[in-house]
């Protein structure tokens, strides 16, 4: 005789549910893996099944709605049978029964929900769950057996959301404080059921919601608290339904915001089958006005002459749909700039672009005022279609372009401020690249794997260490290898000397292996020949072999210089920079400048607080370029072994 519900109804398949496993496909006569669940395939119903016992740590469960493809449609006689390590149970909604004695003597249960697709609650099914408080009783529940709650002697309050259903004897024996609740429109109630008084499902409440403002595009979530919320069939902003919600508890709800009328402010309603909550100032709820919250700028700040391009943002309270060509208008003396729109629909941030024009100029480049953003025909709208208030910060104020930035429209002028270049992809290949050799490489040797770790250091030299797996022919063996080399090359050419040598004396191995190796810049990889001997016990197996040797991503060859430029008492520049490598080294150095009209010659020396960066040496040359406040003209560096010189 098999456990389980429906003892005596035909053969069944058992089986134990581990995480849920999904997808298995089950057959007659199939057994089933598991850890924390046991059940049976129902025989008279092959595509469901029945969970007949439990055999976790307790806490909190989750039965699932299917296993392994099939639909759990009930909770087995005794499935949970003395589980008093249970703390909270979700049932599926794909439940129909719950069996007798299923959680007999579960007395860590506080709450429970029995979902509406259950039509039977049997025996003894939550006697004596002495710490459960609450009970929701689902729609569809039909029949209740004898003693199903008897002993909850906590149990205060048993909701039912459908008709009376029928009730076995005893059903709240020893339940002294519960009440039974019953809808206002449900059928079949009297006075009393099960021994216990009955009444009206009580009105919800809400006693506060916050946050108590969002963005008028919805997808906010609202923490609802109150009172009597287990229940909840809707909620709603205004007389808009939540975008969803999820009920934590009877005096807690997160809801979803749908979108609403900006600066707008609407009533939120909890609904159950006692009512909807009475309207209090408690449950308002203000959709944002849909404004500008700020404008900025990403690009550097300095001076810009004619020909510059200059970025501008403006940002919104949510995210915005633009239609047609906006304007935002700038104050550049004379002559007004306007900057055009140029792309952000669908974000929360619009850009323009501004080209500076000869006769233009700012101290403090900013907003012609608050009224500078124009539509010029087409439309700034948020996701429900309500226009934006266009209203811009007040220049020079908090929020402002000219607040938060500091752009000088002028003349072209000497290079100053802020300064960055990169030498890209296409600069590598045309030799420009500058290579840190450090990382982890893996490769085969005489047949055996070698894994070797570089250091590269600036001054170009190679250490690290390396081991090999020697093959004895009997065993495959470690042996341990120092490594030493050179890094050396010019316009972007590298060439590796390497020496690899280590031995295990109890082990009768002895290692000396050398490559020379070049760099190949457009697949990244070192490659040329290895020479070498493997001796073990005294017999040496010479090697001469070509390797290829993948270098470690992100080293690819790129590396970028940043300077912060400053005028200096003589009329030079001064300040700091950075060189950053692909992999993210970075060196930092101080900078001593001279200038020629708008051109600048920079002398880079390692800061003492940087001393890796004192073997390199940069000299690089800037100038004003199209009204651009600088670019890279020449560079005259030596670093990590290797000399870069351009053009």
């Amino acid at each position: 005789m098999m456990n389980g519900l429906g003892s005596g109804r035909g053969p069944r398949l058992t089986g134990r549910l581990c995480r849920w496993t999904a997808g298995l496909a089950l057959g007659i006569g199939a057994t089933l893996a598991a850890a924390d669940l046991t059940y049976t395939v129902n025989s008279a119903a092959p595509t469901t099944v029945t969970i007949t016992g439990y055999t976790g740590s307790g806490g909190v469960v989750t039965v699932p709605a299917t296993i392994g493809g099939k639909t759990v449609t009930a909770i087995g006689d005794r499935a949970f049978y003395y589980g008093a390590s249970l703390t909270r149970i979700t049932l599926p909604g794909t439940l129909t029964s719950i069996g007798e004695r299923a959680f007999y003597y579960c007395s860590g249960l506080t709450s429970l929900t029995v979902p509406n697709s259950v039509t039977r609650i049997e025996g003894r099914a939550f006697y004596h769950c002495s710490g459960l408080t609450s009970a929701m009783i689902g729609s569809g529940v039909t029949s209740i057996g004898s003693y199903a709650f008897a002993g909850c002697h906590r149990l205060a309050d048993a909701y039912f959301q459908g008709n009376a259903p029928s009730v076995g004897g005893a059903a709240f024996e020893g339940d002294d404080g519960v009440t039974v609740y019953r809808g206002p429109a449900a059928t079949g109630w009297g006075a009393s059921f099960g021994g216990r008084p009955t009444a009206l499902w009580p009105l919800p409440t809400i006693t506060a919601v916050g946050p108590t403002r969002a963005p008028s595009a919805g997808g906010s979530r609202v923490v609802i608290t109150g009172t009597r919320l287990t229940a909840a069939t809707a909620v709603r902003f205004g007389t808009v339904p939540a975008t969803a919600f999820t009920v934590g508890s009877d005096d807690q709800i997160v809801a979803t915001v749908p979108p609403g009328t900006a600066g707008e402010t609407v009533d939120i309603q909890v609904s159950t089958p006692g009512g909807t909550a009475a309207d209090t100032s408690a449950d308002d709820f203000t959709y944002n006005a849909f404004v500008v919250t700020d404008v900025t700028s990403p690009t550097p700040n300095g001076t810009y002459g004619p020909g510059a391009v200059i970025g501008i943002r403006v940002t919104f309270s949510e995210k915005v749909t633009v239609t047609g060509s906006p304007q935002l208008t700038l104050e550049t003396g004379t002559n007004d700039a306007l900057a055009d729109y140029t792309g952000g629909s669908g974000s929360v941030a619009l850009t323009f672009t501004y080209t500076v024009q000869a006769g233009q100029v700012s101290a403090d480049l900013d907003c012609a005022g608050t009224a500078a953003l124009a539509l010029h025909g087409g439309s700034i709208l948020n996701a429900t279609a309500n226009p934006a208030v266009l209203t811009l910060p007040t220049p020079g104020r908090a929020h402002s372009l000219g607040a938060n930035q500091a752009l000088v429209v002028a003349a072209v002028g000497a290079p100053n401020g802020p300064f960055l270049a990169r030498q890209q992809a296409a600069q590598v290949l045309a030799g420009r690249g500058l290579w840190d050799l450090t990382g982890a490489y893996a490769l085969s040797v005489g047949g055996q794997a070698l894994t070797l770790n570089l250091v590269h250091d600036p001054r170009g030299r190679l250490t690290g260490t390396a081991a090999l797996q020697v093959n004895t022919g009997s065993a495959l063996l470690p042996v341990s290898l120092s490594v030493r080399g050179t890094a050396r090359g010019a316009g972007g050419r590298v060439v590796v000397a390497l020496w690899l040598q280590g031995a295990d004396a109890a082990q009768g191995l002895d290692v000396a292996l050398a490559a020379a190796l070049t760099l190949d810049v457009g697949t990244r990889q070192l490659h040329g020949p290895l020479t070498g001997t493997i001796l073990v016990n005294g017999a040496g197996t010479p090697l001469a072999e070509t390797v290829t040797l993948a270098l470690p991503a992100p080293m690819d060859g790129t590396w970028s210089l940043s300077c912060a430029l400053l005028p200096t008492a003589k009329g030079g520049r001064g300040g700091v920079a950075t060189l950053t490598l692909a992999n993210g080294v970075s060196h930092t150095f101080a900078i001593r400048g001279r200038l020629t009209g708008s051109v600048a010659a920079l002398e880079l020396s390692g800061l003492p607080t940087d001393p890796s960066a004192a073997p390199i040496r940069i000299r690089a040359t800037i100038e004003t370029l199209g009204g651009a406040l600088t670019g890279l003209s020449a560079v005259s560096a030596w670093a990590y072994g290797q000399s870069l010189v351009w053009p």
